[in-house]
């Protein structure tokens, strides 16, 4: 077995581990978890909403990054709830259970600043979308906003709009 394979099966076997624990606070009654859809004229955002039971300190919203899904960071959910706090994961346009016309070709990729300029314009009606969910949920309540390499940055556009 090469290097590679040997770390790709360990990182698989602690994804399993950690998505277990998970499910195991869900049934024990340590945290409750629902899904949601954020339903638009072009297309439908996969949300989950993990939440403590009690003692809950706030709400963060968790966006993975490319090429990936919500439940990359379901681990990190599972800390956070763990400490008190409601975590609401959200699947990108075009990734997980979020579908999309959104399109990035490799002609794209030959030009980095184009790709990510598009990135950005495509994301536009998804974080409009996102910002009024979250208002319509949660009101005025003040909201952390997190993310994993491309969602770091949706993360940190929707901090300063929201």
């Amino acid at each position: 077995m090469k290097k590679g394979e040997a770390v790709f099966i360990i990182s698989i076997i602690v994804s399993a581990v950690f998505y277990g624990v998970s499910s195991l606070m869900l049934n024990i009654g340590v945290a409750s978890r629902k899904k949601d859809r954020i339903v638009t004229d072009e297309y439908e955002i996969s949300i989950e909403i993990i939440e403590p039971i009690k003692n809950r300190v706030g709400t963060i919203v968790l966006i993975h990054g490319i090429l990936s899904s919500k439940n990359m960071l379901r681990p990190y959910a599972t800390d956070l709830v763990r400490y008190g706090w409601r975590v609401i994961l959200v699947d990108q346009l075009g990734h997980g259970e979020t579908g999309s016309k959104y399109r990035l070709t490799m002609d794209d990729i030959d030009d980095p600043a184009y790709a990510l300029e598009k990135i950005i314009n495509q994301s536009n009606s998804f974080r409009k979308a996102l910002a009024a969910y979250l208002r319509s949920k949660l009101g005025e309540e003040k909201i952390a906003f997190g993310g994993h390499s491309m969602g770091a940055l949706l993360a940190l556009l929707m901090a300063k709009e929201y």
